[in-house]
């Protein structure tokens, strides 16, 4: 009788779980012997790496580009008054400051542009 109880629980957990599911989006397919079974619809990432990976490069390009228009000179005097900021500006300051990967962009450019 127990064991009776225990498939029967097991049971209704597995219908709430895709009741849950269903909650969240459905499609209607035919099945072969003509039935209408609501699945869920598969769930979207929320964190896309393509675009996160493409911010990253976006940004290092503009540092590169802003090197190479400027000057490296000229550029670390900004970041360094905007080390000396406030608060906001001091964060932006460690965010522009110059990497390996700027710098070498950027003194690429400097050779297309001349």
């Amino acid at each position: 009788m127990a064991d009776m109880f225990n498939q029967f629980d097991d049971r209704l957990q597995r219908i709430e779980a895709n009741r849950a599911r269903l909650k969240r989006g459905y499609s209607l397919t035919v099945d072969r012997d003509g039935l209408i079974v609501a699945r869920p619809r598969a769930t979207k990432r929320s964190f896309h790496i393509k675009g996160i990976v493409l911010l990253v490069v976006g940004f290092l390009c503009f540092k590169a580009l802003l090197i190479a228009y400027m000057g490296i000179g000229t550029y670390q005097d900004r970041v360094a008054n905007l080390e000396n900021g406030a608060t906001t500006e001091q964060v932006g300051a460690w965010f522009m400051q110059a990497d390996p990967v700027s710098l070498r962009v950027a003194t690429e450019l400097r050779k297309l542009i001349r």
